[in-house]
Order: C-alpha cells, then sequence, then structure tokens
C-alpha cells in the first residue's frame, strides 16, 4: 500500500470512529444530573455547612446547559432526578417552551432616584415546559436557563416532587460573595428533604383577612362538606358540556391575568447579568402550578399569568425595610414609583433580596384584593429570596422561593389559610393525589409550618375562593 492510500486509510478510519462516537457522546451530555460535580464530596461539606437541616438530603449534579440550549425543545430529556427516598431515577419528559413574557415585552427598567428609570432591551427568555402536563401523561415541570445553569422542578408520581438549581446562585443567596466551585454544579433535590422542624411561633405570612378572620390553624385532612359536593358536581357537568345547566359564572379557561414584577436592589446585586431571566424563573413555575397542575387536580380552573412588566431598582434607592408590614404598605401606596403599575384587576410580585425581620418569608396586600373599584388595590404581594437569618428558615432555595410566591399570589385572588388542610389525608385531588401533607395555603403563622412544608396544591375550598374571586373580576 503507498503512502498516500496508507494515508486516505487512516484518515476514513478515524472519520468513521469519530462518527461512531459522536451520537454516543451526545446521549451523555442529554442525560441531565447523571455526572457528579467535581469534587462532590468536599463541595456537600459546604452545602451541609451552610443549609444545615433545612435540606438533609441532596446530589450535586453537573448539567450540560449548552448542549441543552443547542438541542432546545427538539427531543425529549433525559434527567436524573431523586425520589422521596432519595433514590436517582432516570426519568425522560418532552421538552417544549413555555414563555412567561407577552410578545410585545421587550424592554425593562432599571429604576434610579425619583422617578428616573432607564429602558434596557430584554435578553431572549429561554424557560421551558416539562413534561406533557395532560391527563394521558400528568408530568409536569419547568426549566429555565439562568445564564449558564439551569433551574426547575418535575412532579411525577414515581418521584414526587424534584428540584434542581445552580449551587453558586444559591451559596450567593446565603452570604457568600463568591463561589469558586464547579459552574455547572446543581443542587438537586426532592421536597421531602427540605425544611427544618416547625416551631410554633413562627410569624409566617400573617394577613389582613378582608373576612375578618384571624389566622387559623387549618384542616386536618380533607372533609368535602355537602355544599362542596353539589358545587363540584355542577362543575362536572359544566365542563361535560351539559347545556341543560347554565354556568353560573363566564371565568374564560385558562382565564390570563397579567402580573407585574419587581425587585429591590440587593436582588439586583445579586447577579445583575441575570435579573431578569431570576424573576422570570419563580413565576414561571408559578405560572405551571395555577395553569397547568391545578386543572389536573380540582379541575375547576385554569390561570396563566402572563408578563407584561419587569423592572428593578438600582443600588442606593427604592425599599430597604426590613418590617413585613412598611414593606407591603410602600409597595401598595398609589405613589410607589413603578413603571408598569399593576391595575386593578391585575397582581404585582416583589422580589426582596435581603432578610426580613421576625422570619417572615413574605405577605400579600389582602385577600382577594384585586379587581374591586377603588383607585388603587393591595394587589402587591413581596417574596423574600435569601437566607433567613432570624428564623433559620430555607427560603432561598427554589423549592422555598416558588411556594411562598404561590402562596402569596393566592392571598390576592382570593385564597384563605383557614381553607388549607394538613395531615397524612390532606392530598391533592385528581391525578397529584400522591401529594399528600400540607397543602399551599397552610399558615405559618398558626400552624408553625415554614414554607418548605407546604406542598403545590389546593384544597378544594381554596380551588372555589379563587374561582369566586377571579369570576368577579373576568
Amino acid at each position: 500500500m503507498s503512502t498516500k492510500n496508507r494515508n486516505l486509510f487512516v484518515y476514513m478510519t478515524m472519520v468513521v470512529a469519530v462518527s461512531l462516537l459522536m451520537p454516543f457522546q451526545f446521549a451523555y451530555a442529554a442525560i441531565g444530573f447523571a455526572k457528579p460535580c467535581r469534587n462532590a464530596e468536599y463541595v456537600k461539606e459546604q452545602v451541609r455547612e451552610v443549609l444545615g437541616e433545612n435540606l438533609t438530603q441532596f446530589e450535586l449534579r453537573s448539567f450540560d446547559t449548552r448542549s441543552f440550549v443547542r438541542s432546545g425543545a427538539r427531543r425529549p430529556l433525559d434527567l436524573v432526578l431523586p425520589n422521596e427516598k432519595n433514590e436517582m431515577v432516570k426519568l425522560r419528559v418532552s421538552v417544549q417552551e413555555f414563555p412567561g413574557r407577552v410578545k410585545g415585552l421587550t424592554e425593562a427598567f432599571l429604576k434610579g432616584g425619583g422617578t428616573r428609570a432607564r429602558a434596557i432591551k430584554l435578553p431572549r427568555e429561554v424557560n421551558f415546559q416539562l413534561g406533557k402536563c395532560e391527563k394521558r401523561n400528568p408530568t409536569c415541570g419547568n426549566l429555565a436557563v439562568i445564564g449558564k445553569q439551569v433551574e426547575g422542578f418535575v412532579i411525577d408520581k414515581n418521584i414526587g416532587f424534584a428540584l434542581f438549581e445552580p449551587l453558586g446562585t444559591l451559596m450567593k443567596r446565603h452570604g457568600m460573595k463568591r463561589w469558586r466551585g464547579d459552574r455547572s454544579c446543581h443542587l438537586v433535590y426532592n421536597d421531602k428533604f427540605n425544611g427544618p422542624l416547625p416551631v410554633e411561633d413562627y410569624d409566617g405570612d400573617t394577613h389582613n383577612h378582608s373576612d375578618t378572620q384571624g389566622p387559623q390553624s387549618g384542616k386536618s385532612g380533607l372533609i368535602l362538606t355537602g355544599e362542596q359536593v353539589a358545587q363540584d358536581l355542577r362543575r362536572s357537568l359544566e365542563n361535560m358540556g351539559n347545556f341543560l345547566i347554565e354556568p353560573a359564572n363566564a371565568m374564560p379557561f385558562p382565564t390570563h391575568i397579567p402580573i407585574k414584577l419587581d425587585s429591590d436592589a440587593t436582588f439586583y446585586s445579586l447577579s445583575p447579568g441575570t435579573i431578569w431571566s431570576r424573576q422570570l424563573s419563580v413565576i414561571n413555575s408559578v405560572r405551571i402550578i395555577y395553569g397547568l397542575i391545578e386543572p389536573l387536580t380540582n379541575g375547576d380552573w385554569s390561570i396563566i399569568f402572563d408578563v407584561e412588566g419587569q423592572e428593578t431598582w438600582l443600588p442606593g434607592y427604592g425599599p430597604t425595610t426590613t418590617n413585613k408590614v412598611d414593606l407591603s404598605d410602600e409597595i401598595n401606596d398609589p405613589g410607589y414609583y413603578m413603571i408598569h403599575h399593576a391595575d386593578n384587576d391585575e397582581v404585582s410580585y416583589f422580589f426582596v433580596g435581603y432578610d426580613m425581620s421576625t422570619g417572615i418569608a413574605g405577605r400579600a396586600g389582602g385577600i382577594c384584593s384585586f379587581g374591586g373599584d377603588e383607585g388603587h388595590q393591595r394587589n402587591h404581594a413581596w417574596g423574600q429570596q435569601v437566607e433567613d437569618v432570624d428564623g433559620g428558615y430555607a427560603f432561598a432555595t427554589l423549592f422555598g422561593r416558588i411556594i411562598v410566591a404561590t402562596h402569596e399570589i393566592g392571598h390576592m385572588i382570593g385564597a384563605l389559610h383557614s381553607d388549607g388542610c394538613t395531615g397524612p389525608t390532606c392530598c391533592a385531588a385528581g391525578l397529584f393525589s400522591f401529594m399528600c401533607g400540607n397543602s399551599i395555603m397552610m399558615s405559618g403563622a398558626a400552624g408553625g409550618l415554614a414554607p418548605d412544608f407546604r406542598d403545590p396544591f389546593f384544597t378544594p375550598d381554596n380551588s372555589a375562593n379563587i374561582k369566586d374571586c377571579v369570576d368577579d373580576v373576568y
């Protein structure tokens, strides 16, 4: 064989070998969280020092964000996630784009002193729905790309409620100014291991109840009243299209409610380059719960929160109070400066990047506090996004941030503490009946429940409360 032919043979052999290996390499990269992080055991000790009893079981796994973004929603995603026994289970989920912003929203605003603000072009939103979220395949979740990392969750009957989030960002939320570890490293955990032991003096999320009732301890177990059974039967007939019964209300399915996002300067400073995706990640998870999971549980309604505004305060400006009532009053004041004010039939959520006093996770303006005739409704809620220094609760985890936001927004559209439930018989309805323990609206003040002890489902009573409230507006 001549030298020329030999070189050609070697070249062709290498091409064939590479072509055979590439699919295996790509397939490996497509399995999210299959590979442990570098120096995982050493890093685990650092995480345990920071989170303590707030997260007793977790794994540290890498995720190839670059490969995922390249493949986009063109193919299913294989994930390795922990079940309720902390066993890593492989799960294949479909992927489709799930943007939270309305199409016309292209600018965000950086707010300075007085009424000054600078408009900037928003980066492309990269957010995905995981799973079909439908009756035939109820696996459901969200994945948001945050810079070079991802965060999100999956709810599935075989694993329960599993979450993942960038480790470096979480450490920053706990006061670490610079994370020098593996940048592809993610904290992967099941919600069953998230949360400290409850304490009786936890102030929780006390609200001004429009029904004049004080905080209630909630229901032990879930017992339907005759009225609720009749109401559920009526709605079932309406959903089946039985025209002999005229629907009492005209709430669209789904109902779209505009939401305006705002944040303080400290939340901005955590990572200025990812400020807008960090806001969207939490709210898009809330959108999954209200818009896709709720129809598979109680089936009364579906609500999609459409993000129609994003803004933030710059360092040196905006709210700084650590008093829960004062902050609620400030952001609900008619004179509070926002570029995109929430109208009476809209809601607003404020991301707090510093520690509030008395161990409180969040607060809403009121119960069913939108849609009235007053000039300014108390339709602004806030939620803490960082470590709870004085109370010791895990508000900073993605689970805590999602649960608090879902809870507080629930108040603004009619949900009550007193219609929550707790106990082994307190379970989600419908296709998510495997989720049991504490419903999303249980009161922290009454039962000593940190946000991490609640699961993302509404009781039939609170589902009815939300339907009644939103029906009056939409």
